[in-house]
Protein backbone atom coordinates (compact mmCIF):
# COMPACT_ATOMS: atom_id res chain seq x y z
CA UNK A 1 0.00 0.00 0.00
CA UNK A 2 1.46 3.45 -0.93
CA UNK A 3 2.07 5.98 1.62
CA UNK A 4 -0.80 8.01 -0.23
CA UNK A 5 -3.33 5.20 0.08
CA UNK A 6 -2.31 4.60 3.49
CA UNK A 7 -3.20 8.13 4.54
CA UNK A 8 -6.52 8.30 2.94
CA UNK A 9 -7.08 4.75 4.66
CA UNK A 10 -6.24 6.52 8.15
CA UNK A 11 -7.51 9.78 7.92
CA UNK A 12 -11.70 7.63 6.45
CA UNK A 13 -11.11 5.69 9.26
CA UNK A 14 -10.47 8.83 12.25
CA UNK A 15 -13.41 10.34 9.92
CA UNK A 16 -15.46 7.40 11.02
CA UNK A 17 -14.53 7.28 14.41
CA UNK A 18 -14.94 11.13 15.23
CA UNK A 19 -18.72 10.98 13.43
CA UNK A 20 -19.31 7.97 16.33
CA UNK A 21 -18.34 9.04 18.97
CA UNK A 22 -19.02 13.14 18.44
CA UNK A 23 -23.03 12.18 18.90
CA UNK A 24 -22.24 10.11 21.72
CA UNK A 25 -20.38 12.56 23.46
CA UNK A 26 -22.97 15.45 22.10
CA UNK A 27 -25.91 13.09 23.65
CA UNK A 28 -24.61 12.43 27.82
CA UNK A 29 -27.05 14.27 29.72
CA UNK A 30 -26.55 15.33 33.47
CA UNK A 31 -26.91 12.97 35.90
CA UNK A 32 -28.24 13.56 39.92
CA UNK A 33 -26.02 11.76 42.11
CA UNK A 34 -27.13 11.17 45.98
CA UNK A 35 -24.64 11.74 48.17
CA UNK A 36 -23.77 12.63 51.76
CA UNK A 37 -24.17 16.63 52.70
CA UNK A 38 -20.36 16.67 53.55
CA UNK A 39 -19.03 13.45 50.68
CA UNK A 40 -18.48 13.31 47.56
CA UNK A 41 -18.81 9.55 47.18
CA UNK A 42 -22.46 8.68 45.49
CA UNK A 43 -24.74 6.53 47.84
CA UNK A 44 -25.25 2.94 45.99
CA UNK A 45 -28.95 1.59 45.22
CA UNK A 46 -29.66 -0.57 48.55
CA UNK A 47 -28.31 1.87 50.26
CA UNK A 48 -30.43 3.37 53.28
CA UNK A 49 -33.02 6.13 52.68
CA UNK A 50 -35.10 7.75 54.56
CA UNK A 51 -36.91 10.93 54.00
CA UNK A 52 -37.53 13.04 56.71
CA UNK A 53 -39.91 15.92 56.82
CA UNK A 54 -42.26 19.03 59.00
CA UNK A 55 -45.92 19.61 57.98
CA UNK A 56 -48.63 22.05 58.30
CA UNK A 57 -52.08 20.31 57.84
CA UNK A 58 -54.55 22.49 57.14
CA UNK A 59 -58.40 22.33 57.53
CA UNK A 60 -60.74 25.28 55.36
CA UNK A 61 -57.16 27.38 55.84
CA UNK A 62 -56.95 26.99 59.55
CA UNK A 63 -54.12 25.12 61.46
CA UNK A 64 -55.42 21.62 62.79
CA UNK A 65 -52.11 21.90 65.30
CA UNK A 66 -51.43 25.53 65.41
CA UNK A 67 -48.57 26.76 65.94
CA UNK A 68 -46.67 23.37 66.12
CA UNK A 69 -44.61 21.46 62.97
CA UNK A 70 -45.39 18.00 62.50
CA UNK A 71 -42.78 16.14 61.95
CA UNK A 72 -42.96 13.33 59.07
CA UNK A 73 -40.26 9.92 59.19
CA UNK A 74 -40.30 7.39 56.35
CA UNK A 75 -37.76 4.46 55.88
CA UNK A 76 -36.74 3.41 52.88
CA UNK A 77 -34.01 2.23 50.47
CA UNK A 78 -32.25 3.89 47.56
CA UNK A 79 -33.17 2.00 44.37
CA UNK A 80 -31.43 4.19 41.68
CA UNK A 81 -28.92 6.95 42.00
CA UNK A 82 -26.52 8.64 39.19
CA UNK A 83 -29.51 9.33 36.43
CA UNK A 84 -31.96 11.85 35.56
CA UNK A 85 -34.02 10.53 37.97
CA UNK A 86 -33.08 9.39 41.51
CA UNK A 87 -35.40 6.76 42.94
CA UNK A 88 -36.13 5.36 47.23
CA UNK A 89 -38.64 2.84 47.63
CA UNK A 90 -40.18 4.28 51.06
CA UNK A 91 -41.78 1.14 53.19
CA UNK A 92 -43.45 2.73 56.16
CA UNK A 93 -43.75 5.51 58.37
CA UNK A 94 -45.53 8.13 60.20
CA UNK A 95 -46.50 11.89 60.88
CA UNK A 96 -45.74 12.71 64.72
CA UNK A 97 -48.21 15.80 65.90
CA UNK A 98 -47.97 15.69 69.63
CA UNK A 99 -49.56 14.16 71.94
CA UNK A 100 -51.06 12.53 68.76
CA UNK A 101 -48.89 9.92 66.02
CA UNK A 102 -50.89 9.87 62.86
CA UNK A 103 -50.84 6.89 60.48
CA UNK A 104 -49.59 6.98 56.89
CA UNK A 105 -51.48 5.24 54.28
CA UNK A 106 -50.23 3.25 50.22
CA UNK A 107 -46.93 2.27 50.84
CA UNK A 108 -44.99 1.48 49.39
CA UNK A 109 -44.30 4.92 48.13
CA UNK A 110 -41.33 5.37 45.81
CA UNK A 111 -39.18 9.19 46.56
CA UNK A 112 -37.92 10.64 43.30
CA UNK A 113 -35.68 13.46 42.73
CA UNK A 114 -34.83 14.59 38.93
CA UNK A 115 -31.87 16.55 37.32
CA UNK A 116 -34.95 19.00 36.55
CA UNK A 117 -34.84 20.17 40.22
CA UNK A 118 -37.81 18.22 40.95
CA UNK A 119 -38.84 15.53 44.32
CA UNK A 120 -41.63 13.67 44.80
CA UNK A 121 -43.57 11.32 46.64
CA UNK A 122 -45.83 9.08 44.89
CA UNK A 123 -48.29 6.47 46.66
CA UNK A 124 -48.73 2.29 45.62
CA UNK A 125 -52.01 3.62 44.82
CA UNK A 126 -52.42 6.47 46.25
CA UNK A 127 -50.48 8.50 49.62
CA UNK A 128 -52.57 8.78 52.70
CA UNK A 129 -52.74 10.26 55.86
CA UNK A 130 -55.49 9.08 58.91
CA UNK A 131 -56.48 12.30 61.38
CA UNK A 132 -58.60 11.25 64.31
CA UNK A 133 -62.15 10.72 63.50
CA UNK A 134 -61.05 8.39 61.55
CA UNK A 135 -60.43 10.97 58.62
CA UNK A 136 -58.83 9.39 55.67
CA UNK A 137 -57.28 12.19 53.44
CA UNK A 138 -55.52 11.11 49.84
CA UNK A 139 -53.78 12.07 46.81
CA UNK A 140 -51.70 10.12 44.10
CA UNK A 141 -48.70 12.38 44.72
CA UNK A 142 -47.05 15.15 46.58
CA UNK A 143 -44.75 16.90 44.53
CA UNK A 144 -42.30 19.92 45.13
CA UNK A 145 -38.87 21.79 43.41
CA UNK A 146 -35.53 22.10 45.68
CA UNK A 147 -32.66 23.96 44.08
CA UNK A 148 -29.98 22.04 42.15
CA UNK A 149 -26.63 22.81 43.86
CA UNK A 150 -27.55 23.94 46.78
CA UNK A 151 -28.97 21.82 50.06
CA UNK A 152 -31.36 19.24 49.25
CA UNK A 153 -34.99 20.74 50.93
CA UNK A 154 -37.71 19.85 49.08
CA UNK A 155 -40.96 22.85 49.76
CA UNK A 156 -43.92 21.15 48.81
CA UNK A 157 -47.84 21.61 48.80
CA UNK A 158 -51.02 19.26 48.32
CA UNK A 159 -54.31 19.27 48.54
CA UNK A 160 -55.87 15.79 49.63
CA UNK A 161 -58.94 14.49 48.86
CA UNK A 162 -61.40 12.60 51.73
CA UNK A 163 -61.95 9.04 51.23
CA UNK A 164 -65.75 8.82 51.73
CA UNK A 165 -65.89 5.29 52.61
CA UNK A 166 -63.19 5.47 55.32
CA UNK A 167 -63.87 8.57 57.20
CA UNK A 168 -66.67 10.03 59.13
CA UNK A 169 -69.08 11.92 57.00
CA UNK A 170 -67.91 15.09 59.60
CA UNK A 171 -64.73 15.14 58.09
CA UNK A 172 -63.65 18.21 55.91
CA UNK A 173 -64.03 17.42 52.35
CA UNK A 174 -60.19 17.70 51.49
CA UNK A 175 -56.57 18.41 54.00
CA UNK A 176 -54.35 21.23 52.94
CA UNK A 177 -50.73 19.66 53.17
CA UNK A 178 -47.74 22.38 53.54
CA UNK A 179 -44.11 20.39 53.92
CA UNK A 180 -40.63 20.35 53.07
CA UNK A 181 -38.80 17.49 53.30
CA UNK A 182 -35.49 15.75 52.44
CA UNK A 183 -33.52 12.32 51.72
CA UNK A 184 -31.65 11.49 55.17
CA UNK A 185 -29.48 8.58 55.73
CA UNK A 186 -28.78 7.50 59.66
CA UNK A 187 -24.90 6.19 59.04
CA UNK A 188 -24.13 9.54 56.76
CA UNK A 189 -26.81 12.27 57.95
CA UNK A 190 -28.04 14.37 55.34
CA UNK A 191 -28.22 13.37 51.44
CA UNK A 192 -27.43 16.37 49.46
CA UNK A 193 -28.27 16.02 45.80
CA UNK A 194 -25.70 17.03 43.00
CA UNK A 195 -25.98 17.95 39.52
CA UNK A 196 -23.19 16.01 37.39
CA UNK A 197 -22.16 16.04 33.39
Amino acid sequence: MTPTVRSCVISVTCAIVVSVVTPALAAAKPVLVLRPFKGSVALKPGAELDVFGELQLLEGGKELYPGMLCQIVTKGTLTRNQASKDKASLVSGEVGCPPETLELLGFPWTFEMTTKGVGELIGHRKLGIVLPGPCVYEARTIAGDFELEAFSEIDAGAVLGRNAHRSLATCASSLEMSIAFWPFNNSEGLVDAELRG
